[in-house]
Order: structure tokens, then sequence, then C-alpha cells
């Protein structure tokens, strides 16, 4: 469960007795294992422990006390902070194992000779730069104290301060109180001081100025130790404990604060205060490896970095320290994001943090392929598809621009054995701004690569520049990975049931009555270090995962036995979230996250807060209803305790189920595709994946999951400020079995050595540009993926595009040596082959050739375009409003498969055509969508004359169902689709103009904003600009206001 660095952390704790401290890691795992366990098979009102804990007890207490007085008596010990670190950690397993067993002092006091330990644990968390681990014991302490109690000012206060809440801190105050007796006044004015010096601490974190430091700590302990005149000692030892605890503390957290945060060079010293201060509100404290990263000067212009640290290590703190720097240096910031999901948080992030900082901040709007600024803002956050095409059509944009993130930057890489057109792009997106941006700093960040290093000489080698590799493996939190297993003998009787039921049977599938008796015992093997990396049977702890046994299932024709791994993770997920534990479950298609999801709502007995949440989300409801038609198609579960999350949800709902998810009062459970595991932050401390494959939906087609992305998913469990501690729990698609010897099948052995013997770090990245030289044959056969790049390829080499300026500073290049440099020269020469085969210059005019370069499209289909305008000329061309503009490009494109194919190559665009056409996923050909294109018309015209998602579900021809399928694909899938192809038209439109020597500013906005009219849903400017001023307004609330 530990990483790498925390087991040594551990180890380094001094010896104590006859413990074994170099297991000493394990144990505490296997400790934590079992309490997990228990989770699981005491049910609330149950109070009895198995006797097995009662040695374990022990251990944790011998380390508690031995550990916690090492600290506190010797300042000068060198593994101060490992034994913090341990002494902490048995102190909170003590205290969790005694809730478990509804046992002890569950409410522990502070009184004159001593105070609750949770308290001092969370300290001790905190002397042990565990900030997460002391955030989630407070979160989690029961307050039983009067409200205007000294106690309770000090719990809260003490609370705030692990939580990073000093603003909540800073408000507190104790009011005069009253004693009777002179000793219980003389406690609760030590307890008093305390709280004044804890008070002072927040303010000095927070960047504020203090009258006078009056060492409150240090007073406390002197009057806690005082000796009076007669000999006698006074005995406060609560106080003086409390008290010490906080004065061991008190000067390393100052130096760990953010606003301790030297300013970079050039940096006025006004403005990074004033940031820092800002950012200290929400996330005052410097975790280790931001220390390290700072230390090095990253933050100075001039330096880039490649940040690999794991899934929840805090990334992004590091580049938003990066981004105050680039901004108050007056240059812009360009975000690369790979998802429009990642891109609303990240903006909103972004926002929040940024905003009123004298520098603007322009909404991000969805204009993928289209002129919609005149400048970028100065931080811009897209995709690299967007990002590409507007390096190829308004280049100058990007002059501004001092730093480029590229989040998720894994994207880049190849896959092996195919051409990914994201991962081309992606990867020409970021050569394409080395050639553009060479003096702006670059900072790569990803939990999943492990080649870090190769990319950071890269960068060095590209752009001239210093580049860090910031790979350290260290994270706040910690998962126990886990895996579903059966019992071999159980499991080969059930497949002996199948077999003789299959034989006997007159049906090709198996019964009702048979599947119900498909039931097995789950247990579960856990790993005991970080990664299942040893073959030791004492580094696993394998135990009973649920009280009764769960159903499996049988496939239709082959009568198969299989995990049944939906409902098991359902039960799971059920089991857990009726403990009060947030739960999330991965499962691998958005109908699937719908279905799982109502079956745990059945059987889900914690109530949710409806009323509060509506009420604070009152507004976002209603631009939702508006937007659907009614809420009750709406995959927002304001009504039901479970809550969904899938890439066929609006971004306003999937924006509310995060929040909901979030509350205290929310929902336990949420139900996931992978979208979730992509960046967005969810607190959960159990992650349960249902299924080592999943299914693509854009392709309509299963794949195998890869190892970096499970381990991100897996990643998900805890999260720094909710749950410092989590657990994975994988349902293999196939049973995985032990058989009474506790020997593992192989299926299990297939996982561990492809998936959890690997680190978070697991991906090499390869560069798929490497992989395009080596798939090229000839002319005659080229992909759509190679042609995409193809078509951007110039062979000027004083072009931005040069064939030979591209791949000179390709990854590829820079890795390869000597020997290897002539495959890449000859891949190089066989594409100048094809590009001069293809003979565009000869062809077409140059304004063609530009459009082609710019948009990645046939030069053929741009010709073709041009002609068309031709027939009806420019003068008529300009006079059209957006519907006829839609009626031109549709009547052009009626009934010609060709001009279809050419104009719409990716296949999840001809698929989603499929789908609102009612064709066969499966079997539809490019001629059948021909013959029934100008049917998509009208509902692409509903669209942006402002109709709800019911009224678009109703034109589209097939079977509806409860959340709106259809309007859901054809307005979130097939609509980019849509917005590209207008792109193409409006830049065609441009380029034919400009190449008549006229003037550019007489091209109506109509034709320049075509793409984003499409994309956001607008069928005239004016509600465009109008979305630009309101942008918290959704698309059908903007146009029944605009009507208005």
């Amino acid at each position: 469960m530990y990483n790498v660095k925390t087991e040594k952390l551990i180890r380094e704790v001094p010896k104590i007795g006859q413990l074994e401290m170099e297991r000493l890691p394990q144990e505490l795992t296997k400790i934590y294992a079992k309490i997990v366990g228990i989770r699981r098979t005491l049910e609330p009102e149950q109070d009895n422990l198995p006797k097995s804990f009662k040695k374990n007890i022990k251990l944790l207490r011998t380390l508690a006390t031995n550990l916690e007085t090492l600290v506190l008596l010797d300042k000068e010990n060198k593994n101060r902070q490992s034994s913090a670190f341990v002494a902490a950690t048995a102190q909170h397993l003590l205290s969790t194992i005694s809730k478990k067993n509804n046992s002890g002092q569950q409410n522990e006091k502070f009184t004159a000779n001593s105070i609750p330990s949770e308290i001092s644990a969370m300290i001790l968390f905190l002397i042990s730069n565990s900030p997460a681990d002391a955030c989630e014991l407070a979160k989690k302490m029961e307050v039983d104290f009067p409200k205007e109690s000294v106690s309770y000012k000090l719990f809260k206060a003490l609370g705030y301060l692990s939580t990073g809440e000093l603003e909540k801190l800073q408000r507190l105050e104790i009011e005069e109180n009253n004693y009777e007796e002179v000793y219980e006044e003389a406690v609760w004015y030590l307890y008093e001081l305390i709280f004044k010096g804890v008070h002072n601490l927040a303010l000095l974190l927070l960047g504020e100025a203090i009258d006078k430091d009056h060492q409150f700590f240090s007073q406390v302990i002197e009057l806690s130790r005082y000796e009076f005149g007669s000999g006698t000692q006074s005995n406060f030892s609560g106080p003086y404990h409390l008290a010490s605890l906080l004065e061991a503390l008190r000067e390393e957290l100052i130096l760990r604060g953010v606003v301790s945060v030297a300013k970079p060079y050039g940096v006025e010293e006004e403005q990074w205060i004033f940031f820092l201060k800002r950012l200290a509100l929400d996330r005052p404290y410097l975790w280790e490896n931001h220390a390290d990263a700072i230390a090095t000067g990253y933050l100075e212009f001039g330096n880039s970095a490649v940040l690999t640290f794991p899934t929840g290590a805090g990334k992004t703190t590091l580049s938003e320290l990066k981004i105050a720097t680039t901004l108050f240096l007056d240059k812009s910031v360009l975000y690369l994001v790979p998802t429009h999901a990642l891109e609303d948080q990240v903006n909103k992030n972004l926002k929040d943090l940024f905003e009123g900082l004298g520098n603007s901040f322009t909404i991000e709007i969805g204009g993928e392929y289209t002129e919609l600024f005149d400048e970028l803002p100065t931080i811009a956050v897209m995709t690299p598809e967007r990002c590409l095409t507007l390096l190829s059509v308004s280049p100058d944009f990007f002059s501004e621009i001092g730093l480029v993130v590229f989040d998720e930057f894994h994207l880049i890489s190849g896959r092996d054995n195919s051409l990914e057109r994201r991962s081309l792009d992606a990867m020409f997106c970021l050569l394409r701004l080395f050639s553009e941006l060479p003096s702006a700093d670059y900072l790569l960040i990803s939990a999943m690569v492990e080649n870090g290093g190769e990319i950071c000489d890269w960068i060095e080698k590209v752009t001239g520049k210093n580049c860090y590799n910031f790979n350290s493996n260290w994270k706040p939190t910690r998962q126990l990975h886990g895996c579903v297993i059966f019992k071999e003998e159980e499991i080969n009787d059930l497949k002996q049931k199948l077999r003789t039921a299959k034989r006997e049977a007159n049906t090709k599938s198996p019964s009702a009555a048979l599947r119900r008796e498909l039931k097995a015992e789950a247990y579960q093997i856990f790993s005991l270090k970080n990664m299942w990396e040893t073959n030791a049977r004492d580094d696993y702890y394998m135990s009973s995962l649920l009280p009764s046994k769960v159903l499996l299932a049988a496939g239709n024709f082959y009568w198969n036995l299989t995990s049944n791994r939906n409902e098991v993770a359902a039960e799971l997920a059920l089991h857990f979230g009726n403990l009060g534990i947030k739960t999330l479950v991965f499962v691998d298609q958005p109908g699937v996250t719908v279905s799982t999801a109502q079956k745990i709502i059945k059987k889900v007995t914690n109530p949710v807060n409806f009323k509060e949440i509506h009420k604070k989300f009152r507004r976002e409801l209603n631009t939702l209803e508006l937007e659907l038609g009614d809420l009750i198609y709406s995959h927002f579960v304001g009504e039901a305790p479970v809550a969904v999350h899938h890439g066929l949800m609006l971004p306003i709902e999937r924006r509310l189920n995060e929040q909901f998810y979030k509350e205290v009062s929310g929902p336990n459970i949420v139900v996931a595709t992978a979208t979730l595991a992509q960046g967005i932050n969810m607190p959960a401390e159990i992650v349960i994946i249902a299924g080592d494959d999943r299914f693509d939906e854009e392709l309509d087609a299963r794949e195998t999951v890869g190892p970096h992305e499970i381990l991100n998913a897996a990643g998900r469990a805890g999260r720094a400020g909710s749950a410092a501690q989590g657990v994975v729990l994988i349902i293999p698609g196939e049973v995985v079995t032990f058989d009474e010897d506790s020997r593992l099948g192989d299926r299990w052995w297939h996982l561990k050595n492809t998936v959890f013997s690997k680190s978070d770090q697991c991906v090499i990245i390869t560069d798929p540009l490497n992989d395009l030289l080596d798939s090229l044959t000839d002319v005659e056969n080229l992909s759509e993926n190679q042609k995409n790049i193809i078509f951007r390829l110039s062979l000027e080499e004083d072009n931005y595009n040069s064939v030979v300026s591209v791949f000179k500073n390709s990854f590829a290049a820079s890795k390869q040596g000597n020997e290897n440099e002539s495959s890449i020269e000859k891949g190089i020469q066989k594409l100048i082959e094809i590009k001069n085969s293809l003979a565009f210059d000869l062809l077409y005019d140059p304004w063609v050739e530009n459009v082609s370069l710019k948009m990645a499209v046939e030069p053929k289909i741009v010709e073709d375009l041009g002609k068309a305008i031709d027939e009806i000329s420019f003068e008529q061309l300009f006079e059209f409003d957006v519907m006829q503009l839609i009626d031109f490009l549709f009547d052009w494109l009626d009934n010609n498969a060709e001009r279809i194919d050419r104009l719409f190559t990716a296949r999840g665009a001809k698929y989603q055509m499929a789908r609102a056409l009612n064709l066969d996923k499966e079997g539809f050909t490019l001629e059948e969508i021909a013959e029934n294109f100008s049917k998509l018309k009208p509902i692409l015209q509903a669209y942006l004359g402002g109709s709800d998602y019911f009224v678009i579900e109703g034109m589209i021809t097939g079977r509806s169902d409860n959340f709106l399928l259809k309007a859901r694909h054809f307005i979130l899938k097939l609509v980019p689709h849509f917005s590209f192809a207008f792109g193409v038209f409006s830049i065609t439109a441009r380029e034919k103009w400009n190449a008549e020597d006229e003037e550019a500013d007489e091209i109506p906005d109509e034709i320049k904003l075509l793409a984003t009219l499409i994309r956001e849903g607008f069928d005239s400017v004016e509600k465009l600009n109008y979305k630009l001023e309101n942008s918290r307004i959704g698309r059908v609330e903007l146009h029944n206001s605009f009507a208005r």
C-alpha cells in the first residue's frame, strides 16, 4: 500500500524492543486491510472484533506510545519525521478499530491530564509532513462539546489547521467564560493560550502580519510545569502535551506555507504576495514534492519541466504557480487538455484562482474550427485538435504565449500496431508549437509516463532551454490494491452444473432458474506492498469479501461462467455506500452506468438531503430543465442516492453530479465510465473497477483497457482532502480462482504481471509520427489517419509545416542514435515522394492547397466547394443567414457519397450519422448515408433554433428511451463533426475571397463564425455575442431570453 518513499520513511523509525521494523509497512497495511474487511462483515450494530486483532492492537499501542514520546523528547532526532508518521498511523488505526468495535473512548475530551488521541495523531501527521492524513482525520472526527466552550473552539481550530481551512480558523473567537474553581480556570486558561497560538499560526500561514509573536505554545509549556515555592509541581499534562506537539510543528509548518515561496525574478513583490495569499485560502501548505521542485528554480522564466507525479500528488499546485509567474511577466498561457470535460474543469479552476488578479480572463467557447476572437485570452484552455487548427488558421494569435501547459500529455504517445488520429494530432500540435513558440516555457503533465527523462532531453534539444524532470513517485495518499477471487472447487462445481444443464436442455441459453443458482462466495486478495511486485505469500492478504454469496453469470450462447462483474460491483458498492463510505464504480459504457445505478438505488439505505441540493443548485437545475425539456430526462439523479457520470451527459449534468457527490449530504456512490478517470477529481475511499476491458462509445466496439488506464482509475481511490487511504478492487470479466492451498489461477498472475506489478508511471512514450513513416507504402493505400497528417505537411522548406522541419524536431529523431537515423531519413523521403506524387501544387490553385494544409482535408473537396461558391457568387453567399448557409451546404452534400466521405473523414462521424438515420450501426454503407443525408438538416436546424432535447429526440427515427439517448448522440457526438465541416466551408470561403484580392473585413460574421454557431447551437451572430456576455446561460435558456 505504501509507496517506496513512504516505506523507507516507516523503516527509519528507531527499533522498539523485538519488533521487526523491516516488515513494519506490510504489517500496518495488513491491519488496514483487516479493518476494511471488518467494514464489510460487521453490521453497524455489531460490536465484536475478531480475536486476531488483539495482537495487532498491542503492536499499535507499543508504536504509538513509544514513538510519540520520542518525537516530543528528542528534538534533534534525525528520524523525527518517521517516528511522527508511524506514531500517528498507529494512533489512527487504534481509533478506527475502537470505532468499528463501538468500544473505548470515542469522544475523548481536553482535560488537565489528557487530550483526545485523534488530536494527537492529527498533529503528528502534520509534523511528519503528511497533510492528507491529517486532513482525513480532522474531517472524520466527531465533536461532542458545547459550541461556546473552549474545547469546541480549540477542537475546531485544530481541525481547520489540519484541513487547511485557515480562513474559517481565523474567524473563530473564544468568549469569556466564568469558572467556579481556580484550578478549572487555570486549565482552560492554558488551553485558551494554545488556541491563541493556533490562531496566530493561521495568520502567518495566510501571509498576514501579527502584532507580536507571543510564543503562546512555549508559554503553556513553561506554565504547565511550573514549580511552586513549597516544592510541588503543577500537573497540567494535557495542555503541556498539546503545546509540546504544536511547538514541534510550528516552525516546520511555517516553512511549508505556500506564502513562503520566493517570488521569481522579474515578478513584482506585491503581485506575487497577493496571489500567494489567494492560493493559501484553498491550499496553504506545500507538499514535499512541491518544495523539491520549487527549489530547482523551476518557477523562473526560461525553465521548462516534465511533471510525472502520480495521480493525486499535487501537480495542479505546481502548474498554477508556474502559470502565475508567466502572467505576472505579462505573457499569456496556453493550456492543452485532452477532453472537453477536462476543459470545463480546468477553465473553472483557473478562473476561480486568477480572475481579478489584473489579467483578463475570457470565456472559452467551443469554436473548434473558426475565428472567434481577434486574439487569444490571457489563459487559453483548449484541446490539441482546436490548437492545431488555430495554429494553421491564425498563427499570429499565439505571439504572446510565454507558457504552454500540456495536461495528460501521454496523449502524444503512439499505440501498438495502430495509427490513432488523436495521438497523431496531439504530437503534431506539440511540434507545431515548438516551431511557432521556441522561446516559450513548456510544462508537460501526466501521472502515467515512465520515460519523462527522454521527453526532457527532447524538449531541451528542440527549444535550447533547460528542462527539469520531476518524476517522484511519492504522493500524499495510498491505495490498497485488491482483486475479487473465488474458490476453484466452488467454481468448478458451477461449471459442471452448466455443462450438465446444457446437455439436458432444449433451449439455446441457460434458464432463469439455472442462472439464479450460480452463486459463489467471493474473496479478495490484497497486496501489502505498493505494487504486486513479489511472489512471496507474506506480501499478500486474503480474506472473505461479503457475508453472503454473490451471483455469477452464464453466457447466452456458450453457457460459459462469467464473473457477472457489474452485478458484483453493484453489490460491493451497496455495502460500502450503506456504511457511509464514498465509493466510485467504473463500468465500461454509459448504458451500464444507468442500469448499475438503478440496481443499487433499490437497496440503498443512506438518506440524501434532496432539498438542500435543489436549493443550492436551483439555477443550474433550471438551465438543465430548459435544455432537456424536463428534468425527468436528466442523468442528474438529484432524487436518488446514487450518481452517474459518463460521456453522454451534458456538461451541466456532469458538473451537477460531481458537486452532488462531493457534498457531505450527497450520495455515497457514483457509477462512472472512464471519462471520470481523465483528470477529474472526485473524493472516493473505495474504487471498484468492473472488468479489464471496455466499450468504445465512438466505434461501438470492445477493447482491452491498457494497464496505465486501470492504474489511473485505481488512483482515484483516496484523495488529499478527503481520504488519505483508498481501496481498489478489480473484478475481472473472467473468473479468477484459487485452490485449497491458496495457489492462484493463471488469470490472477496475468493481471499481476501486466497491470498491478507496474507503477502509476508505466507509459513509455513512443512517437506516432515515426509509426506513420513506418506505415507508408504508396499513394493508393493511404488511410484517413495518414492523410490527416500528410495533407497538413508542406514541401516548402521555409514553411511552418515543412516535412523536413517537422520530422527533424520529432521525438523519434531526438531519441534515436546515428544507426537509426537512416530509417527516419528513408521514411521522410518516402513521405516526400508520396506528397510529390499527389502534385497538389500542380493540380490546384494555391488558395486550395492552403485550405488543405490548414484543415487537413483533400484539396479536391476544397476545390469543389469553391466551384459551388462560384455558381451562386460571393455577393449572394454574403447575404445568406445561418439557416440559408446550412441549406446551401446540405444541398451540395445531399446524395453525394464521395463528398460526404471527404468532408467527414472520421469513422465516428459516419457511425453517428448512421445512428441518427436509424441505419444498421454495424452494416451501414456510405451510400445509405448519402441517400438519407438531407434528413439530418431539419434536426440540425432545430438544434440551432433553440429546440430542446425532447423535441429533437422526437425528430429522430427509432425507439426513444428515458434519457433522450438519440438526441444526446446527435448533439454531443455528431454536431462537433458538423462544426468541423462548416468550419472547412468557412475557411474555404475566406481563402478564396482573399485570393481574389478582396478585403477580408467584408466577409460576414455569419460565415466567419459559422463553426462556432453550429457547435454552440445558435442561428445568429447576435445570439452568440449575447452568449459571450452571459456565459452561464444555457442554449435553450439563451434563445428564450434573447427572444424576450
